[in-house]
């Protein structure tokens, strides 16, 4: 026991350790893309043709932007279908909103699947507190299944790491709970190190934001991160160039010179040429600016295209619009909501029945009729535009009608 010193030293997790490694470096590679942490890696410095720099790093500013607008409309108020929900699981599912603070944990939920792909939910039972749901860290679980087909999965195993720098985990099984400290079962939050799981499910609900027949589904800017590869490359490029060209470079011109100076110790601040009638040149790297900045202008429209939520930007910096036109802008967005919503919809009704037989176990009888809750219990044809920047842009259009009425009938 002496060498354990992680959950995933023990034999009965081990099996489970690389595919859980797995997940977390392609997830944490994903997010250096949101952070634009990635471009770091390739050292352009900003004190070097800073133009450059700041061109190229402003090109992973849309990746966060397209985060935050899908995190903002995908859950649209999670508007239920009055037509496929009873009063009472209407009533359950408010009640469940204010014990989850679920304006703001909805939104991380969101956040989360947009920026790795991939995102959860876990269903916090405490004692005397009502059951809520969590938003939880994609790179902080993994929950297992016992063939491939299964429909809900047979174990989960939660990895953190605590302020005193401890790799805390939980593991549920479908029977039991266990609790580890650096490998070492231990109790935690005043609950023992072992003990029943009294509701027979894992608290756990997966989704992902786009389904693509991938483990990690697809994060919101996957089809960019091609682009940004090459964009990558060239700044790798261009910090070859300018290591080449760090230190001066001189031409020497000479008619006669018998003994040729030597110029291979890089910082010397003197050298003496025996030839008087020697000159000594300094050639200067010549470096394309514009025409790099012109290429960078192209990645960037490339990415705008393969990001319809900058749709925003677009509408927003118009000064005419129509409502054809928005409609048209409007339409890559729109099917691209339609493709992730259900997915966050379907997690939310699996979590919300969790909750429903937990409150059944535990006799809460205001949260049982939500272990029923209906597949579409969420309404599909919520608006994707969100209606406050609808209503902004109805009165620019407006605005516009009746500025070309005026200037028709001024004519």
């Amino acid at each position: 026991m002496e060498n354990i010193r992680s959950i995933w030293d023990l034999e009965e997790y081990k099996k489970y350790h690389t595919t859980f490694l797995r997940r977390v470096q392609e997830l944490e590679r994903r997010r250096a893309y949101y952070t634009g942490s990635v471009y770091e890696t390739v050292k352009l410095s900003e004190s070097y043709q800073p133009e450059i720099y700041k061109g190229i790093k402003s090109l992973y500013l849309p990746l966060s932007f397209a985060v935050d607008v899908d995190a903002g409309i995908i859950p649209s108020g999670w508007k239920m279908d009055t037509e496929k929900v009873t009063e009472e699981q209407l009533s359950a599912f408010e009640i469940v909103k204010i014990a989850s603070e679920f304006i703001t944990k909805s939104v991380l939920f969101v956040h989360y699947g947009a920026m790795f792909g991939i995102s959860g939910l876990k269903i916090v039972i405490e004692n005397g507190q009502l059951p809520f749901l969590s938003a939880i860290d994609p790179r902080e679980f993994i929950l297992i299944k016992d063939s491939l087909y299964a429909k809900s999965p047979d174990m989960s195993i939660f990895v953190t790491t605590d302020n005193e720098n401890r790799e805390i985990a939980e593991v549920i099984t479908r029977t039991e709970v266990k609790n580890f400290v650096d490998g070492k079962l231990m109790s935690l939050n005043s609950k023992p190190e072992i003990y029943e799981n009294e509701f027979g499910f894992i608290p756990y609900v997966e989704i992902l934001h786009i389904e693509t027949g991938e483990t990690l589904g697809e994060c919101t800017f996957q089809k960019v991160i091609p682009i940004l590869d090459e964009v990558n490359k060239l700044a790798t490029f261009l910090v070859k160039i300018i290591k080449r060209h760090a230190e001066p470079k001189g031409h020497l011109i000479s008619e006669d010179l018998t003994e040729v100076p030597n110029f291979d110790n890089s910082g010397d601040d003197i050298v003496v040429i025996p030839d008087l009638d020697a000159k000594l040149q300094f050639v200067a790297p010549t470096m394309d600016v514009q025409g790099i900045l012109n290429t960078v202008k192209e990645f960037s429209k490339s990415i705008d295209d393969g990001l319809p939520e900058t749709i925003f930007n677009k509408i927003s910096d118009s000064s005419n619009v129509s409502q054809d036109t928005v409609a048209k802008k409007a339409t890559p967005l729109t099917i691209k909501i339609q493709r992730c919503r259900p997915n966050y919809d379907a997690g939310l009704v699996r979590a919300l029945r969790l909750i429903g037989r937990a409150a059944e176990v535990l006799g809460i009888s205001e949260l049982k009729s939500l272990s029923k809750l209906h597949d579409e219990a969420f309404d599909a044809h919520r608006e994707i535009i969100p209606l406050s920047d609808m209503e902004r842009i109805n009165l620019e259009l407006a605005k516009l009608g009746l500025e070309r009425e005026k200037a028709i009938m001024q004519s």
